[in-house]
Formats: C-alpha cells, structure tokens, sequence
C-alpha cells in the first residue's frame, strides 16, 4: 500500500466516526424534546375503579344476628380498599363492620321490615381506593325457621266444620258443621261419631254457628247450640245428652231468640270460657236495610256480647226461668271467636271492607264498640254515639302483607312451645296464622306493624290449612285448628 492509499482510507473512517456521533446527537436531541411531539416528561398511568368480585345476592335464617356476608374486590392498581354502604331501599336495616355485612337488628321472618315486606332486603356496597368507586347492589333474603312448630293433621273427612269445642269430664270434643251435624271427636285416635243433627238454613251467613257445654255437662249434660232456623230466626237453644229415646236432642228451651229481617243474615259464636260462664255473641243482621237497628239498638239481639248463667232460683217468677242472659257488650258486626284474659274477654269481630278487630271487653263496663258508626278505630258512618270503645287490636281488610278477608279469634297461648307463649294466637279466613303479645293487648293499639304472620310456621305436615275457621286448646294448652276443608290440625312442639 502507498502513502496516498492509507490516507485515503484513514479519511474514510474518520468520515464515518462523525456521520455515527451526528445521528446519536440527533436521537438524543429527539428523546429530550419527548419524541418531538412537544411534551414535557412521562405520561401518568390513569387510577383504575376497583371491581367485586363477591356474589350479588345472600341468604340468612332470621333471628341470626351475625356477619352473614363479606364483601370482596380487587383493584387493578393495587390500591387499598374500604367499603361502605352507600344506598338501596333497605340500607337502614344493616350495619357494615369492615368488609362483613350484618343486620341492624336480628331479622324476623314473621314480621318483615323490607320496604316492601316480602322478606328480600335490598342494599348497596361501595368499594373506594380513595380515588375511584364501584357499587354492588345486593339482594339479601331471610328464610324462615319455624322455631319449635309442628302441625299434623290429626283428623278429615268434615263438610266445613265451624269449631273444635272441650267437653267438660270427657276426652273428644264437639265438632259442629256449618250444615247442622255436630260430632264427637277424639283427637287421639281421628275417630269420629254422629252425635246430634240439627235442622238449619244456611242462606246468607246462617247455619250451625256454634255449641257450647254447660260448665257442669259432665252431670246436667246439658249444651247450647246457637244456629239459623229453618224460618231464618237466630236462637241460642238448649240441648240435652240424653233427650228423647235417651239420645242427644234439642229442648224447647231456648236462651235468645232473634227474628230475622227480610233479605238479612245472621251468625255468631258460643264459648264455656274458663271462669264458667257460657257467652254468646251475636252478627249483626249482615244485609238489613239499617244495621244500626241492630247492633246499636237496646232492644235487639243482634250485635251483643251476653253472659249466660244458671238461674239459683229458677222457680223466683211467674214462670220457670233457667238460666239469667246479661248484656255485656253491643256494637259487634260479625264475632268470630272469644277467650278470656285476666279475668276480660278478648273477642274477635269481622270487619265488612275497611278493619278487622279484635275488642278487649270487661265483663261489667257494658262496652258499645261503634258498629255500624266504626270499623276498628276507622269512621265509617256518621252520627255515631258518644262513649264508643276503640279495639285493642285492628288490622286492614284486603290481601296485601298484614291484611286479610276475616278474623277469626284465637287463643292465648299456654302450651309447650316457646316462641308461641303468652301469645295471643289468631287467624284469617285467608289462610293466615297470626300471633302477637298477649301482654300488649290493652295497651298502644296493635296494629299489623307488630303482628307476627306465621303461616309458613304452621304448614302442616298432611292437608292444606287455607281458610282457617276455629282456633281452640285443649286443658294442656295444646293448640288445634279446624280448616273449611274438612281437616283438623294439632299444633306440636317440635
């Protein structure tokens, strides 16, 4: 190689050493300018909302009062979360300790407090990583626990029974059909046998409404049985166990005696209460030109409560009297059970479309409970009478939560089963079962915000419970039901 040759190429790689330095001067002059598109640095990462990832929806079993669900998101970011109920129709009835849901206050199946009291509760739950939100909406359903009750079918095979009646010394007990036959029944066994028929009308309201024992039948055996007559009158007539041909019968002897008026109807109840007494108690005339004629009227026998009792001295007047009927109380439209309280009567009555009620009567004050004036604590005609006594308990006439189509008067509660004692247990024609603190009644009025609805309780085990017509206890506190169907229902602890 020459002098002129190894110049020539030492030129070369100088020339190419400075073409390599001037694009990487250019590159960094690029990368500091932010790729030429004006900026002035790095741009940031947009903070990301968290996502949940627990269920939508949740079951507990009322009167738990734990956590019963946890709340759980992740977020993208890796932010720390918190969570916070922030909405839903029911968001008042729940507490949030951290991420774990609880109910405010145990949850009772029987007595909803959901917005809309179907026992589905609704709430929202809010994730924050302090910067972005997420909500769930959660739907939370509380199941029912029967707390201690069995219902078995103990006896069927009725034509609408109206009642299941003790008999004084005997272990079976009456029960009377709308359609006049009355039979002994023993609850131990299911069997049945014909005891008495009685002619009646049906038409209307009419029938067989009611027998009643005489507290002292084991040795009298003598009975009271209030029904329509053939000729529409509403008598409360006397029977004998052994009547004529030494079988059980009718006697001429009546207690009450009501004539009904053209196109009008009539029912009632009768009831030997603990204290011995026998009461009655009298519809109005369910379809009479004027009700008030009726119930309000101090000479009619429609609407009132009376206390029946044997005559001492039944030789006294011009002709044999056997038995002494005092008024204790007017104003009723249509009772449909009684049992006593601490010496008073609690007495179910049927409201027409407005309220259902059941009045706490004391034997000696002569109440007037408003009727045809008032339905419950509702006007519903004017020009009512002063002094009129307010129910201890109402509820609404209809078929949403809480209301119903017919009361029907219940028992206070002394059996074995501890969610039902010293509870004043009732029902509804509609199927319902009802229960709410004896103890109360008397007080604030009770109204359906605090009655319990134990229907799903009493499901029985054989048959169908779905219109509930008569609600007794044996001398143990045992609890029976007779249904329209024809079926009767012990209530078990269980």
């Amino acid at each position: 190689m020459t002098d002129r040759d190894a110049a020539g190429d030492a030129g070369k790689k100088s020339l190419k050493l400075l073409l390599r330095l001037s694009t990487v001067g250019a590159t960094l002059g690029l990368a500091a300018c932010g790729g030429g598109n004006g900026g002035g640095g790095t741009t940031p990462v947009a903070n990301r909302p968290p996502a949940f990832t627990s269920v939508t929806t949740a079951s507990v079993t009322e009167n738990f009062a734990g956590s019963f669900y946890q709340a759980a998101a992740t977020d993208p970011d890796n932010n720390a979360i918190t969570y916070s109920i922030s909405g839903g129709s029911d968001a008042a009835r729940f507490v949030l300790d951290g991420d774990r849901l609880r109910f405010a206050t145990a949850p009772n199946y029987d007595l909803p407090t959901d917005s809309d009291e179907d026992n589905v509760y609704l709430v929202q739950i809010t994730a924050s990583d302090g910067q972005a939100t997420t909500t769930l909406d959660l739907r939370v359903t509380v199941t029912n626990d029967r707390e201690g009750v069995v219902v078995r079918r103990i006896g069927s095979g009725f034509d609408r029974p109206v009642g299941f009646v003790s008999i004084p010394g005997d272990t079976r007990v009456f029960v009377p059909e709308r359609g006049g036959r009355i039979f002994l029944f023993d609850p131990t066994s299911g069997t049945k046998t014909r005891y008495l028929t009685v002619n009646v009308s049906t038409a209307g309201e009419g029938g067989l409404a009611a027998i009643a024992p005489m507290a002292d039948y084991a040795k009298s055996g003598q009975f009271v049985v209030l029904y329509t007559a053939s000729n529409g009158a509403l008598i409360a007539a006397v029977g004998q166990r052994s009547g004529i041909f030494g079988s059980p019968a009718l006697t001429s002897e009546t207690v009450l005696v009501a004539a009904m008026p053209a196109g009008a109807s009539a029912t009632g109840t009768a009831q030997l209460a603990a204290d011995g007494k026998l009461y009655i108690a009298t519809s109005d005339a369910i379809g009479a030109t004027d009700p008030a004629l009726g119930s309000q009227s101090g000479t009619s026998v429609f609407g009132k409560l009376y206390a029946v009792e044997r005559n001492p001295d039944p030789f006294a007047g011009a002709s044999p009297q056997y038995f002494l009927v005092r008024r204790i109380a007017s104003g009723l439209r249509y009772p449909s059970g009684t049992t006593l309280l601490d010496g008073r009567l609690l007495l179910a009555d049927r409201g027409g479309d407005s309220r259902h009620e059941v009045d706490l009567i004391d034997p000696t004050a002569g109440s007037n409970f408003g009727w045809p004036y008032k339905e419950g604590t509702v006007t519903v005609r004017s020009g009512a009478p002063a002094g009129l006594v307010d129910p201890a308990l109402e509820y609404r006439f209809g078929t949403g939560p809480g209301m119903g189509t017919g009361i029907v008067g219940g028992i206070v509660y002394r059996g074995a089963i501890a969610s039902l004692s010293g509870q004043y247990v009732f029902a509804d024609r509609s199927g319902a079962i009802f229960a709410t603190s004896a103890a109360k009644l008397g007080g604030t009025l009770i109204t359906a915000s605090t009655i319990e609805r134990r229907r799903a309780d009493f499901a029985p085990d054989v048959g169908t419970l779905s219109e509930p017509t008569a609600i007794s206890a044996d001398a143990s506190g045992t609890l029976y039901i007779v249904d329209a169907g024809g079926d009767i229902f012990r209530v078990d602890a269980g």
